[in-house]
Order: structure tokens, then C-alpha cells, then sequence
């Protein structure tokens, strides 16, 4: 039950965050999933056109006669390199320009409505740290939640056009392929969780920690702190907790760093089986040294 209720509050926050992105600005929105798209495309185009380059190659090399088709694939090949960087440098400079017209929005809307709260409501902590983490939280986890779309857009279409490309040779290794990546992909949702949750337990201890911070520096503080002498309380308090929290910290990383390990382990020792059974199935169907690479290319993106 717990878990069905976590799951349908990520799906609410999912479309909460959806909603923000989309309000602060349909059209760049728009032009960030559109370009993510393209770019799903040009990974499997690249693998095809390699594929051609090396079995020329092989030819000219078996026949001792020149093939113009050898550059204009080439040619072809350094044009979709370019088109990629293009691709990764428009929407890195969409997402900044985005990411400040979504601050704007963001800091609008809350203090918009923060200033229709009653007095009263800003002596709640629980309630100050929502309002502050609105402020300064909000925006950054919205353009986490859009580069995960964009990236997992640009992946899904990879997938599906080296799915396409594998399933040539066997359809086999299209399922094999994806279960090898299942643990990594659990473990990397398992760390995201643990951390957001640690950020959020802390959120009230850091912001009084900030707050200590800038007493023992602040000019109209400093006669006070010394007056009561409080200075190293106030140090010794800051210190501790962090010593806390990097305890903490410390040893939830040596436990995800072992299970990561294992994961990775368990991955290259499926990919290299995998692999194994591609040059065989290859080598039985007599495909070219080219096809051969683009059965590697494709399954090293699948897992």
C-alpha cells in the first residue's frame, strides 16, 4: 500500500513539475523535446554509416580497387558528428535562456501567493521551510525533471532504432540486452531516492546552520557574540552537525558504491556473453566486419 501511494505521488509530482515547465514557457518547452528527438536519431544514422566506411574498406582492401563511396560516407559520417555538437550546444543554450525565464516564473508565482498568506502562517516552520524551498529548490528540480525527459526521449528513440538494427541478427539479444541494464537502472533510482530524501530531512538543519553562519560574520551581530561569548558554541554546534552528516554520508556511499560494483560486474560479464554470441550468430550468417561492428555499436547502447 505504501508503495503504491509513493508511486502515485511521484506521478502527481511528475505532472506537477510538467505543468511548471510548460506555464514558464510553452515554446521553449516545445523546442527542447523536438530537438531531443532529432538527436535519438543520429547515434543509430552514425552506426549505419560506420557500418558502410569499414565494409568499403574491407573491399578495397580484398579487390585492390578505389571506391569513391569510401569519402561520401566518410563525408557523411563528419557531417552527423557536426550536426550532433550542434544539436548538444542549441539545447544547452535553450535550457540557460529557459532556466531563467523559469526562475522568473517560479519566484513570481510564490511570492505571489506567499504574500497573501496571514501573518501567522510564516510562525510555522514547516510551513517557511515549503516557502523557502519553493524559492530555491523549485526551479532547479524542474529543469532536473526536464533534462531527465530530454535525455530519456533522445535514449528511447535509440533504443527502439538499435532494437530495429539487432533484431536483424536475433531477436534474443534485444531481451538479454535490456535485463543487463535493469540492476543499474534500479540502483540509480534507489541513490536518487535516498539522496532527495536526505535533502529534504536536512533542509531545516542547513537553513539554521546558514543562518548561525552569517551571525558570526555579520557586522550588527558581532558585539552580541562576543559580548555572551557564544562564538564557539555556535562553531562547535555548525561542526558537529556537519561531522554528522558526513558520517552519514560517508557510509551510505561505501554501501551504494559496493552494490554499484556488483552491478557493473554482473553487466560486463552479460555484454561480454553477449557479444560472444554475436560473432558466432555473425560468422554462421556470413555477415561483413562492418555489420559486425554495428551489431557491437547497437548492443553496447541497449544495456
Amino acid at each position: 500500500m505504501e508503495t503504491k501511494t509513493s508511486f502515485i505521488e511521484s506521478i502527481r509530482l511528475f505532472l506537477m513539475g510538467c505543468k511548471i515547465l510548460w506555464n514558464a514557457s510553452p515554446l521553449y518547452f516545445l523546442i527542447i523535446i523536438a530537438v531531443s528527438a532529432l538527436n535519438g536519431f543520429v547515434s543509430p544514422f552514425n552506426a549505419i554509416l560506420w557500418q558502410h566506411v569499414l565494409d568499403l574498406i574491407t573491399e578495397v582492401i580484398q579487390n585492390g580497387q578505389w571506391t569513391n563511396l569510401i569519402i561520401v560516407f566518410l563525408l557523411a559520417f563528419s557531417c552527423m558528428n557536426l550536426l550532433t555538437y550542434l544539436f548538444t550546444e542549441f539545447l544547452q543554450y535553450i535550457k540557460q535562456t529557459y532556466s531563467d525565464t523559469l526562475d522568473l516564473y517560479i519566484t513570481r508565482s510564490v511570492l505571489q501567493k506567499s504574500s497573501a498568506f496571514p501573518m501567522s502562517t510564516f510562525d510555522n516552520p514547516e510551513i517557511y521551510n515549503h516557502i523557502n524551498m519553493s524559492i530555491s529548490e523549485t526551479g532547479s528540480n524542474c529543469l532536473t525533471l526536464l533534462d531527465c525527459m530530454s535525455d530519456t526521449l533522445t535514449s528511447v528513440i535509440q533504443v527502439i532504432s538499435f532494437i530495429v538494427i539487432v533484431i536483424r541478427l536475433n531477436w534474443l539479444i534485444v531481451p538479454i540486452c535490456i535485463i543487463s541494464a535493469f540492476p543499474l537502472l534500479y540502483l540509480s533510482l534507489r541513490m536518487n531516492a535516498y539522496w532527495y530524501k536526505i535533502f529534504s530531512q536536512r533542509s531545516e538543519t542547513n537553513r539554521l546552520i546558514d543562518y548561525l553562519k552569517m551571525m558570526l560574520v555579520k557586522n550588527e551581530n558581532i558585539k552580541e557574540v562576543k559580548l555572551y561569548k557564544i562564538n564557539n558554541k555556535i562553531i562547535n554546534f555548525i561542526e558537529s552537525t556537519f561531522t554528522g552528516f558526513l558520517k552519514s554520508d560517508k557510509k551510505a556511499r561505501k554501501k551504494f558504491f559496493a552494490k554499484k560494483g556488483l552491478a557493473e560486474a554482473l553487466d560486463e560479464i552479460i555484454s561480454m556473453i553477449t557479444k560472444i554470441i554475436i560473432v558466432v550468430l555473425s560468422i554462421k550468417s556470413g555477415s561483413s566486419l562492418g555489420t559486425i561492428i554495428l551489431y557491437f555499436t547497437s548492443q553496447d547502447n541497449l544495456k
